[in-house]
């Protein structure tokens, strides 16, 4: 009898008991089942119970991400943040991240000034939301940091519009706007040339 073709069969607590044994394995296989072929078949608070265990027995909890809730992978991160875990590789848990807790990575990078648990701004980008991007992409250009411009690709029209009204009325000065042509509308870049016609 093959224990793993009765998978679909198997009621909670049966599925429970089989992780159990499976975790216990020296090798992470029991009776040729590996925790990626269970996973699938258990409830989303067992495969969050399971994930948080490995990271706590410093295994790698990256199979449960699909399966995890949000609950249970914000509970993961709140770990991986708490412990300042740098050498935790986030970069396999950012597409089931939700935006609050991309934004709460964004932000520990912000403060810390360089990347947290392998992944930088730049891995972020593709899942941060608009307003998030909006928020970094205003600080660095306020810091006159080069990161900025590899960031425009990502700004809304909103963002850029704002910050020529900001320059053109004096509460933002000496931006290199060489790079960000591309991204304004007609609109603003006429503002933006008449302002340093003005200015001239």
């Amino acid at each position: 009898m093959k224990l793993k073709t009765m998978l679909a069969f198997l009621d909670d607590d049966e599925l429970k008991a089989l992780a159990k044994k499976i975790a216990a394995s020296p090798d992470g296989v029991y009776q040729e089942i590996s925790m990626e072929n269970l996973l699938p078949f258990l409830e989303d608070e067992d495969v969050d119970e399971l994930m948080l265990a490995a990271y706590r027995r410093g295994d790698s909890p990256a199979a449960c991400y699909p399966f995890a809730s949000d609950g249970g992978l914000s509970k993961l991160l709140k770990l991986v943040l708490d412990s300042d875990d740098e050498e935790f590789n986030l970069l396999r848990l950012l597409p089931f991240l939700t935006d609050e807790n991309l934004a709460m990575i964004a932000q520990i990078i912000i403060s810390k000034g360089h990347s947290f648990g392998k992944i930088s701004l730049e891995h972020l980008l593709p899942f941060m939301d608009d307003d998030a991007i909006d928020q970094v992409f205003l600080l660095k250009v306020k810091n006159h940091d080069p990161f900025a411009k590899k960031i425009a690709p990502f700004v809304s029209d909103g963002c850029f519009h704002e910050l020529v009204k900001d320059y053109a009325s004096g509460k933002m000065n000496e931006i290199d706007w060489d790079a960000y042509y591309p991204y304004l509308d007609d609109a603003d870049l006429h503002l933006l040339f008449q302002t340093e016609l003005a200015r001239r």
